[in-house]
Formats: structure tokens, C-alpha cells, sequence
């Protein structure tokens, strides 16, 4: 597939995501600002979320993305699986983070944290109840490590927008944005990172194809929002570890994801959901079904 360091990565990778509408404006050529960045970082109302998914009294977290302003929410599919329980998540909540006036306020749960080095300032975690989306009886859209939650609420919330309408194409050296908040276990922790990451290669994984990129992540950081010029294009997959002499694993700097585009969800949403269509993006000749070994769970 790679012919040199220029080599198209090509949407063929069979790989699946979601879109926004709180998108950072297009960019000149591959720069992207630091004020847009500024922007959806400091934005009261993210469209990203903490995902936590329960078996009895186990909980697996990970990052979401709201894609749709009815409260579809995309995230990793792995957290449906809960370690602690060696079983499959039964409920689900999706929770906002931030200062509180203009979260979204019909949440069924509010967790306050105060933080005494900024003279008691309260930070806080509005949480929605939810229910897991199936494509058809799998809990995985199109078998990849992605699954979809809705939130139950009757507000519309904020959304971000997709990058493409089709399966978009990536090229090695690309630079990309992943979105997460850093502490996803610490209750109402609002330090959240965009930071760059660098399309390297590609990996063959238990969900298929899935591009690699070099760069900066942290424990907790799956499922979240992969941006090309401020849009959605890809989720956090996988983290790659190298083993040290001791037996122990170091951080490699290497993730993998899952591409998204507009029309792989557009099924799932309901009228009045959908955020404005993504302009279309060039899209690959040998683009195919989506390929993938994970088996669906009844």
C-alpha cells in the first residue's frame, strides 16, 4: 500500500466514524490555528463527553463525541466491555464537563467538584442516562470498535461536524487534533487536550484496518475525537506499548483509529438529529465494505 512517504493512505482501510457542528473553521493548507483550537477547547458547551458503560458495580469508561443534536453520541466500542465483570455493559450514562451555567441542565445526575487551589471555584459533571445503539444484533457499527449511545434528553445538544460525507482519504505526514479530557476516572476534572498527532502507517487489528499515527495520549483516551481542519474524521482506537526488561510495558507513542464519515451514521439518525452536511471530500476508487472480525454479541 505504501509506495513512498507521500503514499496516499487510502480510505480502503475499511475503517468507520462520526461527525460535528461545533467544528474549528477550515484552514489554509495544513495549518490550523491555535485560536481555533482556543476556541472549541474553551467552548462552554463541548460536544465531547465521558462515556461509562456498567455491569453490576464495575464501570468501563471512555471519550465520546456528540453526533447528532438529538443526543446521539459516537464512541469506542471496546468500552462495552466492562474487565472487572468479564462481561458486557447492560447500562450506560454520558456525562458533560465545565464551569455549569451553560451546560445542558436536565441532566439526571450533577456531580460538583471544588477546587481549592482556585479559591473553591466548583467544576462540574452533568450525567445523562443512555441507551446503547445496535447495528442490528451487534453492539459494533459495522464490526469495528465503534458504538453509538443516545442520550435521553429533550434539549438539543452541541454537535461537531464531520469532515466528509464519504469515506475520507488520509496521506502519511498528515496532521491531525485528538480531542480528550486527561483525568476521564477524576469526577468533574475539566482539563481537556488537543493535541497533535501525525499520520505514520496503518495497523491490521482485531476490528480490521485501522490507521496509525505518532503522538501524545494518556490512559483513558479511546474514543476520542479525531479532527482533521477542525472536523470529525476518525476515533481513538488503540494505544501501542513497547515491552521494557523488567516485564513491564512503556508508552510507545502510537495510537490507531477508526475513520468516520457523515453517511456511515446517517441511518442512525433520527429527523431533526443530523447536523449540517459536510462539504464532500475526495474519496477513494477502491473504497469497500468495511472489514472486521468482531462478532456480534446477542
Amino acid at each position: 500500500m505504501f509506495h513512498s512517504l507521500h503514499t496516499r493512505l487510502l480510505a480502503s482501510c475499511a475503517l468507520a466514524c462520526f461527525g460535528v457542528v461545533l467544528a474549528v473553521p477550515s484552514t489554509v493548507g495544513a495549518q490550523t490555528k491555535l485560536s481555533d483550537l482556543a476556541a472549541l477547547a474553551g467552548a462552554e458547551q463541548k460536544p465531547f463527553v465521558i462515556v461509562e458503560a456498567k455491569k453490576g458495580k464495575a464501570i468501563s469508561r471512555a471519550q465520546g463525541v456528540v453526533i447528532g443534536k438529538g443526543g446521539l453520541v459516537l464512541t469506542v466500542g471496546h468500552v462495552n466491555w466492562v474487565p472487572p465483570s468479564e462481561d458486557y455493559a447492560d447500562k450506560f450514562r454520558v456525562s458533560f464537563r465545565g464551569k455549569g451555567p451553560k451546560l445542558p441542565q436536565d441532566a439526571a445526575h450533577l456531580h460538583a467538584t471544588i477546587n481549592s487551589n482556585l479559591e473553591q471555584r466548583k467544576f462540574y459533571e452533568f450525567y445523562y442516562n443512555a441507551d446503547l445503539i445496535r447495528d442490528g444484533q451487534s453492539r459494533f457499527i459495522e464490526q469495528q470498535d465503534l458504538s453509538l449511545i443516545k442520550i435521553e434528553t429533550k434539549r438539543e445538544l452541541p454537535v461537531l461536524e464531520f469532515y466528509s460525507q464519504q469515506r475520507p482519504e488520509l496521506e502519511i505526514g498528515d496532521t491531525l487534533y485528538l480531542c480528550h479530557y486527561c483525568f476521564p476516572h477524576q469526577q468533574a476534572d475539566p482539563t481537556f487536550l488537543i493535541n497533535p498527532i501525525r499520520v505514520v502507517g496503518i495497523a491490521q487489528t482485531h476490528d480490521g484496518l485501522q490507521c496509525v499515527a505518532k503522538g501524545f495520549y494518556r490512559l483513558g483516551s479511546s474514543g476520542g475525537a479525531i479532527l482533521k481542519d477542525g472536523k470529525l474524521v476518525g476515533i481513538q482506537s488503540r494505544a501501542y506499548t513497547i515491552n521494557d526488561r523488567e516485564g513491564g510495558e512503556d508508552p510507545q507513542g502510537l495510537v490507531s483509529f477508526q475513520l468516520v464519515w457523515k453517511e456511515m451514521f446517517d441511518r442512525f439518525q433520527e429527523p431533526g438529529d443530523q447536523p449540517p452536511s459536510a462539504e464532500p471530500k475526495p474519496v477513494s476508487k477502491q473504497a469497500g465494505k468495511p472489514s472486521g472480525d468482531r462478532a456480534a454479541d446477542e
